[in-house]
């Protein structure tokens, strides 16, 4: 997938998360601002391959439920933008940025031929809210001169009294597992154009014992649960990622009462 299809696709997913955004902050108690960093390295005037971009835009929270989930709440994005690209850990965005000009002057001083430079996009943002919780995505775009770019998508789901991660399992019933599966099998195979009884492993997916099964990267909004496999987790980097979205409508059987969606 080229950079402009990928960004394409991120856009229209990060509108989809302000359309479902409809709790305002006030009613949720939460407040954030969005923050911008961005760093380059150009070592070359003349030919313009020779770079390192990095940037990144993300909210910082400022007000919460109580000091420790405003923390809590901080500390997740922080983990998302900090995030080493090589084995050397980074604790600022600064650190972050000069690894990676680091790295490719290194690239550039051993391989003079090196035919590109590197890029690094990270994007962490508010997906949605209610009076219970916070769903919060990061999206990363980078091409450190492989053979094609790679990204990511990640969502986080905070509960907003404690401001601890909400598990899967803590919205269902207990043995939901199947009959979620089930569900979410169907909206997956119209989302990859796939026959009901088309075989997974021969269409070129990779499911444990060749079952079809959700995976922990959801996200909580006001109509449904989505799902979303990124690039090399359930198939080749060539057929892309997966987004599928499940009403809650045809959730209803297996939600637990007085849960975290049971009210939405």
């Amino acid at each position: 997938m080229n950079k402009k299809i990928l960004l394409f696709v991120l856009l229209s997913l990060s509108l989809l998360g302000i359309c479902c955004t409809s709790k305002s902050e006030e009613e949720s108690g939460i407040k954030f601002r969005n923050v911008s960093f961005s760093k380059a390295f150009d070592s070359s005037n003349v030919k313009s391959e020779n770079f390192v971009h990095v940037k990144v835009d993300y909210v910082e929270f400022t007000q919460a439920s109580s000091a420790t989930v405003k923390d809590s709440l901080n500390k997740i994005v922080e983990g998302y933008i900090n995030a080493p690209i090589f084995e050397e850990k980074t604790k600022t965005l600064e650190e972050l940025a000069q690894s990676l000009i680091n790295d490719y002057k290194k690239q550039k001083k051993e391989f003079p031929d090196f035919p590109s430079g590197y890029e690094l996009e990270r994007i962490v943002e508010v997906f949605y809210i209610n009076d219970k919780l916070v769903c919060v995505k990061f999206n990363e775009y980078s091409f450190l001169g492989g053979a094609h770019p790679n990204s990511v998508m990640l969502y986080t789901n905070i509960e907003l009294q404690t401001g601890r991660t909400i598990k899967l399992d803590e919205l269902f019933i207990a043995g939901y597992k199947d009959e979620l599966n089930k569900i979410a099998e169907k909206h997956f195979r119209k989302e990859r154009e796939l026959k009901p009884e088309e075989n997974l492993e021969n269409a070129g997916f990779w499911f444990k014992e060749n079952k079809f099964s959700v995976n922990e990267n959801f996200a909580i909004t006001k109509s449904g649960l989505s799902f979303f496999f990124n690039d090399y987790e359930i198939t080749s980097h060539a057929a892309g990622p997966t987004f599928i979205e499940i009403p809650f409508t045809e959730l209803a059987s297996i939600v637990k009462p007085s849960g975290f969606i049971s009210s939405n």
